[in-house]
């Protein structure tokens, strides 16, 4: 491993992942920025990903392997790989998707450029099927280039209904400043919300991130209990995450660094309102019933 500082860390984490993950790991080495480190962090997969893993990492030498003994799950994997990274920027690659090759480049340009941009992220294709493979542009009303910290937060609410901007290109330190990803579903909508209120999310449309949506390769058919327990083995069924999602979404809009006080007081008005919409739920859980499974 070479000891000076990437321009960017780019981190996989893989769980049982072999069927895709040689493509994701050829798309990240045929990059035009070739001064990236790719981690690799292996959640004591089961089939032959281990195996795809050491292979790549015995031919290129920017690629550093992290074997789990056990599994972590989903938000330690995660955020292990942002811990470990060296570079002032990061991207997280999940182990079903590609880039185009100039994805990196572009996104870091970005991030040179503004310093009023916490994330540049690509244009997401839709991609399903596996003989037969069909792409089609991902249509959004999110932007996250708006001009005030409130704005951007209610956006991510109300706009992001499928999260592909998280395969952006970060400044690491607001990835780590916003508390990274939560041990309960849907909690990277929290670390999107963190950053909306720390800056700027610009959309690169030169920049393409291809993102496979076929039955194997994503999480919206898992029940309750199989989604908490994709991000946290040790959780239960029982787990307050409603209540842990608008506890976290209220103290980052209290406590994020540089937020001006009008926009703070519009977003608490906001989570409140928010939260008389899933009161049930939220009351369900403050009383200890499990809900549906």
């Amino acid at each position: 491993m070479n000891s000076s500082r990437p321009r960017v860390s780019v981190g996989i984490p893989v769980y049982n992942g072999a069927r895709h993950l040689s493509d994701t790991i050829r798309s990240l080495q045929d990059q035009t920025c070739a001064d990236f480190e790719l981690l690799i962090s292996d959640n004591a997969s089961t089939d032959g990903t281990l195996d795809v893993c050491r292979d790549a990492a015995a031919r290129d030498s920017r690629i550093r392997l992290l074997c789990q003994d056990h599994n972590l799950g989903l938000a330690a994997n995660w955020n292990l790989l942002v811990r470990e990274a060296r570079s002032q920027y990061f991207k997280w690659a999940p182990c079903n998707d590609t880039v185009s090759r100039g994805m990196l480049a572009d996104c870091v340009a970005l991030l040179d450029q503004r310093p009023d941009v916490v994330l540049a992220y690509p244009r997401t294709m839709i991609v399903t099927g596996m003989e037969h493979r069909v792409e089609e542009p991902f249509v959004t009303a999110f932007t996250g280039d708006k001009d005030t910290a409130f704005a951007r937060f209610q956006d991510v609410l109300a706009n992001m209904t499928l999260n592909c901007a998280i395969c952006g290109v970060a400044r690491r330190d607001a990835l780590l400043a916003g508390g990274l990803i939560r041990g309960y579903p849907a909690s990277d909508m929290v670390l999107m919300s963190a950053l909306a209120l720390m800056g700027r999310m610009v959309e690169v449309p030169s920049a393409l991130l291809y993102r496979r949506m076929d039955p194997h390769a994503t999480t919206r058919n898992l029940s309750r209990a199989e989604l908490i327990s994709l991000h946290d083995p040790q959780a239960t069924v029982s787990q307050r995450y409603t209540v842990a999602k608008y506890a976290d979404l209220l103290w980052l809009a209290l406590s994020v660094r540089g937020v001006p006080l009008g926009d703070r007081l519009r977003s608490m008005r906001l989570l409140l309102r928010h939260a008389s919409w899933v009161r049930r739920d939220l009351l369900r859980e403050l009383l200890g019933s499990p809900g549906p499974r």
